[in-house]
This record gives C-alpha cells, sequence and structure tokens, in this order.
C-alpha cells in the first residue's frame, strides 16, 4: 500500500491514478505504430511490397497475409493505446491479439523467406534471424508484458479495477494486486450496522 494520505480538502488524485511510468511508455509506442503506416523503410509493412517481384502463387498469397498481419497489428496497437488512455478494461484483450498476430507474422513469414532464398540471398539469412531470434524474443517480450500487466499496482490503480485482468485471454485467473489507493466503488460503501436496520 501507498504512504499517499490526502486530506478531505485536497481532493488530489494519487500519482498511479494518472497515466505514466511503463504504462504511459507502452501507450506511446502504440501511438508511434501509425508512423509505420507512412513509413518506407525496412520497419514498414510497405517494405513488404519489394518483395512481391520475386513471388508467384502460393508465395504471393503468403506474402499478402504477411501485408495484412502487419497493417492489423499497427491497427491493433493504436486502438489498444486509445483504450488504455480512456481506462477501458478491454485493453489487455485486444493487445493480446496483437500479440498472437505477431508470432503468426513471423511464422507465415518463416516459409515465404526461405523459398525466396534462391532469387533473393538475404532471405536466407533473415529466415534464420527470425526462427532463432524473433520468435523467441517475441514470446519473452510477451511473458515480461503480461508479469507487467499482472503484477503492476500502477496499472491496477490506474485501471480503477482488475476487471482488465478478468477479461483478458491468458489471465483470466490471475488476481490483480492492491491498489495504491482504494478503487472508487469501495470508497462509495457505507458500513451498516445492526442498529441501523
Amino acid at each position: 500500500m501507498s504512504d499517499f494520505t490526502p486530506t478531505p480538502m485536497q481532493n488530489e488524485a494519487h500519482p498511479y491514478q494518472k497515466l505514466g511510468g511503463w504504462l504511459l511508455f507502452f501507450v506511446i509506442c502504440n501511438l508511434f505504430s501509425m508512423v509505420n503506416l507512412f513509413s518506407r523503410g525496412s520497419s514498414g509493412p510497405w517494405a513488404l511490397l519489394g518483395f512481391f517481384t520475386y513471388v508467384s502463387g502460393v508465395e504471393f498469397v503468403c506474402l499478402l497475409a504477411m501485408l495484412l498481419l502487419q497493417l492489423y497489428k499497427i491497427a491493433i496497437n493504436i486502438t489498444t493505446a486509445i483504450m488504455v488512455i480512456r481506462r477501458s478494461p478491454y485493453f489487455l484483450r485486444l493487445e493480446q491479439l496483437s500479440w498472437l498476430g505477431s508470432i503468426l507474422g513471423q511464422a507465415v513469414s518463416l516459409p515465404i523467406l526461405f523459398s525466396l532464398q534462391p532469387q533473393y540471398p538475404a532471405g536466407g539469412n533473415i529466415t534464420l534471424i527470425i526462427a532463432f531470434g524473433a520468435i523467441p524474443m517475441t514470446v519473452v517480450m510477451i511473458v515480461v508484458l503480461m508479469l507487467y500487466y499482472a503484477k503492476s499496482v500502477r496499472v491496477r490503480t490506474y485501471m480503477g479495477s482488475d476487471e482488465y485482468l478478468r477479461l483478458a485471454f491468458f489471465a483470466k485467473k490471475i488476481k490483480g494486486p492492491e491498489p495504491a489507493v482504494p478503487d472508487a466503488a469501495e470508497k462509495t460503501e457505507i458500513p451498516v450496522e445492526e442498529g441501523d436496520l
């Protein structure tokens, strides 16, 4: 529990009731996904367009699926950031969908890049990087982020309840930490004594 105890006259919010810390950092990162929509660099989804000249048939469909997954992930990241700002308890569920999309996109890209190796020599190196670096790193990041959302007092206090954990796909049975200040519903409860009935 926190040492923060404002007097009734102060009516001041606890710092954790405002967007800040790592949660603010994640929101900013998610909002910067919008930059990727307009980026033609190696990190943007449009970088995939250069590969279309090397593919045909099934590879073309897989590459198109990769492009759509990139756009899907960007849309979900932006929506998740807005949901956190608005304190929607569904934000974690949507973020978990983004994580699944990321892993799926990387898994789909492996066979495509491997098949492109004869025409596009760098494809083989990228395949190894994704298979042995990017996918395991993504899984580690998902575990770290899930632990953060499940254990962070700041997130729990900011959201006002642990409903975001109950609504998430992979955290339904996790009980959130004690908030730094009581939830609004807890503050309004008036104890009833037997003599009052």
